[in-house]
């Protein structure tokens, strides 16, 4: 018997939809690759990092110099923000 791994998705809150589209197309590119990646292999916190001030969000994922900010919400990674490492924990 084999046991399927949950699979994930996510969705963007309207501001983070909004930082996404003003990144470059090469990081918007990287971005979703990635978040599809993570999210096919059933264990995305695998690959995320824990935030000690949550008033951005629970967890991150670092992409190059972008950093996408997400709570999780059953099975569904809800991205917060989106941004440049300089400019996302302001």
């Amino acid at each position: 018997m084999v046991s399927k791994m949950p699979v994930y998705k996510y969705e963007f809150t309207r501001t983070s939809y909004k930082q996404f589209k003003k990144l470059s197309p090469d990081a918007q590119q990287r971005i979703i690759t990635k978040l599809d990646k993570y999210c096919q292999s059933g264990k995305p916190l695998a690959f995320a990092h824990q935030l000690i001030d949550f008033r951005l969000g629970t967890f991150r994922f670092r992409m190059g110099d972008c950093r996408v900010i997400f709570d999780i919400d059953q099975q569904t990674l809800v991205i917060q923000a989106v941004g440049h490492r300089r400019e996302i924990y302001l």
